[in-house]
């Protein structure tokens, strides 16, 4: 505002910013909270207050080394922040606001900052507690500071404690995520987990469903081939019957009545011939056996010279009836013409 300055604005329109920029630990985000001073070449000035969820600008908001005007300001706020940027004509609502973003709600704390901007050395003590402590001009109530002072102390003691409190809510909502999360990766896990079930019972129910159509198809045509066959047993069974009765009645069955008892005569008697042959054969076995001891007999004769022609007939006698040593009634089957000549 100096004349003599070269860039001196006086009589001039201008503006002028004072912002912090702040990061929120707790949130993980930044925000900015200032002033801007809009000035008037008439002298007047009006003081707007913003709060952001943001940063500054590297500019800083000054274009080609002049601040931007404060309408120009609002505007491109607006544009680039919309709903998370708020403009206050009035310091008691930014305080506010501005109190919440620092998690603080003790008012006070305005006034201790400003009188905490700028101290000069102190020399008087009672000057420094009544200009910058007790805020009076007259003596100060030393009973009053002790009860500030204790208040400071139990506002101190409960600070610890929110802060513990605090870490032990942030400690839970910590666990409370991580559990939230294990909920979620279990509720997905047993869903899918179900989903493959599903998906199983289905491939097997439509398996099921398959095997079903194919049984009934084959039920079908077994159903149809035990009627065709029950219809042809049912023919024959007829064609049969229309036989026997036509057999009955023919001459061929009675002749073949009448050989069929020829048959059991026959059989019969070959029984009786077949039991008469083998008491033969034991006979002829019986025989034979003597003549073969009456040759060894003769064998064992002396001078055997002089029996010459009885040793030769009873040489042929023996081999004609060898046969008969060991014969049973099978040998009346055979033919032996000749065998037996002596």
């Amino acid at each position: 505002m100096d004349d003599n300055y070269a860039k001196s604005r006086r009589g001039k329109d201008f503006s002028s910013f004072i912002a912090c920029e702040f990061w929120d630990d707790v949130e993980g985000s930044q925000f900015v909270t200032g002033v801007a001073f809009d000035c008037r070449s008439d002298g007047m000035n009006i003081d707007h207050f913003f709060i952001y969820d943001g940063v500054i600008p590297e500019n800083c908001f000054i274009e080609k080394g002049i601040a931007l005007p404060y309408s120009e300001f609002r505007k491109r706020m607006k544009n680039e922040y919309g709903v998370h940027v708020k403009f206050y004509d009035t310091q008691k609502q930014y305080q506010k606001d501005m109190l919440a973003k620092w998690n603080v709600h003790n008012a006070q704390v305005t006034r201790m900052m400003k009188k905490a901007v700028s101290f000069r050395p102190i020399v008087d003590i009672q000057k420094f507690i009544t200009e910058n402590i007790c805020d009076v001009q007259q003596r100060p109530d030393i009973e009053a500071m002790q009860q500030t002072i204790r208040d400071y102390l139990r506002h101190e003691k409960l600070a610890k404690r929110q802060e513990a409190k605090l870490a032990a809510l942030q400690n839970i909502a910590r666990i409370f995520h991580d559990m939230e999360q294990a909920t979620q990766r279990l509720q997905q896990q047993s869903f899918l987990v179900l989903w493959a079930q599903k998906e199983e019972l289905e491939q097997n129910i439509e398996k099921l469903n398959n095997e079903k159509a194919d049984c009934q198809s084959r039920v079908t045509r077994s159903e149809k081939e035990i009627q065709r066959i029950e219809q042809e047993i049912e023919e024959k069974d007829k064609r049969k019957t229309e036989l026997i009765a036509a057999c009955a009645q023919s001459d061929v069955s009675r002749e073949e009545d009448k050989l069929r008892a020829s048959k059991d005569v026959l059989l019969k008697e070959q029984n009786t011939l077949l039991t008469q042959l083998q008491r033969d054969a034991i006979e002829l076995k019986r025989e034979a056996s003597i003549v073969s001891s009456l040759c060894e007999k003769i064998y064992s004769w002396n001078n055997l010279s002089k029996i010459k022609p009885l040793l030769e007939s009873a040489d042929k006698l023996e081999k004609s009836y060898a046969v008969f040593l060991a014969c049973d009634y099978s040998i009346f089957s055979k033919s032996i013409s000749g065998k037996f000549s002596l």
